[in-house]
């Protein structure tokens, strides 16, 4: 908050300056000039004013659509913790299919067959998955 507080004052203080110098520049540029030509630049220095006020303005109203649209965004993005999650059920659900389309081989391979031969389809299956860990 300090920093902030400190920020605002030395930019305060810059502006001042600029002004300052800006007033004494201007002064200088007028010093020499007849009352009328003085009159026309003041006017043409108004103008410029009001045009960059205007320029700013429009510049500030594109800036606040940017980041109200980047706002909208933002709060439209999934969470970390919802990705997370939603990865983990979607693998929860291919190693439950996976683990249907596994056992339902497996019994289909053991239809008709004898304890014995339907424990040497299971553990060469097992002995298959166990050589890829």
């Amino acid at each position: 908050m300090k920093d902030n507080k400190y920020d605002l004052k030395h930019s305060n203080e810059v502006i001042k300056k600029m002004n300052k110098e800006m007033k004494q520049i201007k002064e200088e540029i007028l010093k020499d000039k007849t009352p009328e030509e003085q009159e026309k630049i003041k006017k043409q220095w108004e103008q410029n004013e009001i045009e960059t006020d205007r320029k700013l303005k429009i510049e500030l109203e594109k800036y606040e659509k940017q980041r109200e649209e980047w706002n909208k965004r933002q709060s439209e993005l999934m969470s970390v913790e919802d990705m997370k999650q939603g990865l983990n059920d979607m693998i929860k659900e291919l190693d439950d299919e996976w683990d249907e389309t596994l056992q339902s081989t497996i019994d289909e391979l053991c239809k008709g067959k004898t304890d014995e031969e339907k424990a040497k389809i299971i553990k060469a299956f097992e002995n298959g998955f166990n050589k890829g860990e």
